[in-house]
């Protein structure tokens, strides 16, 4: 009586082990909304209009001499809404004022670890939390802007 006693202690000591071991450890999980809000790097910025000259395809920050360009995108979280952010971007130059444009509210559509950027039902581009990439082409001219969350 004595060992099997032993032997279902033992077993159950072994089985509460493996459920604490099993539960200690953490999971990555899927990305929340709110992961997506926050301050981020503009690591490329590209602009292509169909028929100009003026096109450009930028690796940021850029410094050359006593001259540099660099890019920040805030994404901030919209109150009331926990799928949407807003985001703006801004440009720095040596010697000139930053240059901000306002890129409006932007839906997140998660598909697994990643989100969806939308506005007004156009796809932009992809978030994880750590990066934000913007590519969306419409009417002739493609804007790509390729962020880093810092």
């Amino acid at each position: 009586m004595h060992y099997k006693t032993s032997f279902l202690m033992r077993n159950f000591l072994l089985l509460l082990l493996f459920a604490v071991a099993f539960t200690a450890c953490k999971k990555d999980s899927d990305p929340e909304p709110q992961q997506v809000a926050g301050n981020y790097e503009v690591t490329r910025l590209a602009f292509d209009t169909d028929g100009t000259a003026d096109d450009f395809d930028l690796t940021l920050p850029i410094t050359q001499g006593s001259n540099s360009i660099s890019g920040s995108l805030v994404a901030t979280n919209v109150s009331g809404k926990p799928n949407a952010v807003t985001m703006r971007l801004t440009l720095r130059v040596t010697g000139q004022q930053p240059d901000e444009t306002d890129l409006g509210e932007i839906e997140l559509r998660q598909t697994g670890n990643t989100f969806e950027l939308y506005q007004d039902n156009v796809k932009l581009g992809t978030a994880d939390g750590r990066n934000i990439n913007i590519d969306v082409a419409e009417q002739g001219t493609r804007l790509i802007i390729v962020a880093r969350k810092v």
